[in-house]
């Protein structure tokens, strides 16, 4: 069972039990190119606060993963040295049906500087398989990761390298999730690094099954 939509959850940072809470974008949905207008893939996101904690929005150097099921065959995705909506990296992945149709999921690392959208790196992901939980009857969880330390990113899916880049355009920010027409649940959220080190006391549940419609 899966909680829907909780605005506060409780989680554990440097020793001591904090609070985040979850701020819903759905009107920074598509129509047209997001935020920014020069959006290829627009889609919602999911923002996340820290009352309590120093200001998220000058964390750096840090590795930030979750776990994600697909209930559909389109992205999920973790953005991260975010500012504002014209700043950030995001790292998505597209499942594709990839058990159905036996084919790699696809995975895009992106930046957008004062909205400005540039492709990092891109490609398919050989041999990974990530069911669609509603077609495929799985429910299973994912992990994508991303590491962000003196200007070196690396992206993980499960655990096994993706890509690496080094790009420094953007040295600090916050944490949000993303998804574009799809939905489904989030769990296992962890931030970890020099300036941070965050992970939930219990479950942490999401699902955008409304969202949908917004496209």
């Amino acid at each position: 069972g899966s909680s829907i939509d909780k605005s506060l959850h409780r989680v554990k940072s440097a020793g001591q039990s904090t609070a985040f809470s979850q701020k819903t974008h759905p009107s920074r949905v598509k129509n047209p190119g997001g935020p920014s207008g020069n959006d290829p893939f627009p889609g919602g996101y999911l923002l996340l606060e820290f009352p309590g904690e120093r200001n998220s929005f000058t964390w750096n150097d840090y590795v930030v993963s979750a776990d994600f099921i697909w209930t559909d065959n389109d992205k999920w995705g973790i953005m991260f040295y975010y500012t504002d909506n014209l700043n950030y990296y995001r790292y998505r992945i597209e499942q594709r049906d990839s058990v159905s149709s036996d084919q790699n999921p696809t995975y895009w690392l992106e930046k957008f500087v004062n909205g400005d959208y540039t492709s990092l790196s891109e490609g398919e992901i050989e041999g990974a398989r990530i069911p669609n939980a509603v077609a495929d009857g799985v429910e299973e969880l994912h992990n994508l990761k991303a590491s962000a330390i003196n200007g070196t990113i690396e992206i993980f899916l499960d655990d096994q390298s993706v890509a690496q880049v080094t790009d420094t355009d953007l040295t600090q920010g916050t944490i949000a999730f993303y998804h574009e027409t799809n939905f489904g649940w989030i769990d296992n959220f962890r931030i970890s690094g020099g300036v941070v080190s965050v992970e939930p006391a219990g479950k942490l549940a999401t699902m955008w099954g409304r969202m949908k419609a917004n496209y």
